[in-house]
């Protein structure tokens, strides 16, 4: 999984291509975006995904989308919404909140 931050608004992905399921996004550590940072850019062919929904614009998979991942943001932390498999991770405090004692629409 990955997390894309443009201004105050999160975005969260499986770190695979649509196009090659065993392909990761990271071109490198911790690098998703391409050189001008206005979209998500595949390691294995270069194909560029909108960052706002994931969508290929450019590339072999053009239409297909990542699979997105359901965040919410509290209190400046990014949460993960639900189950996420493999690995639920949990914030760095180690704590799992309950999203119904969260906040709607923070």
């Amino acid at each position: 999984m990955f997390v894309v931050r443009q201004g105050e608004t999160v975005f969260g992905y499986r770190n695979a291509c649509p196009h090659i399921e065993s392909a990761r996004m990271a071109w490198r550590k911790d690098e998703f975006l391409n050189a001008d940072r206005s979209r998500i850019q595949c390691s294995a062919h270069g194909a560029l995904f909108r960052i706002s929904d994931g969508v290929c614009e450019i590339g072999p998979c053009v239409g297909e989308a990542l699979v997105p991942v359901s965040l919410i943001v509290h209190q400046a932390d990014v949460w993960l919404v639900g189950d996420y498999e493999p690995g639920l991770r949990v914030n760095m405090r180690g704590q799992r909140p309950s999203v119904d004692a969260l906040p709607k629409g923070e």
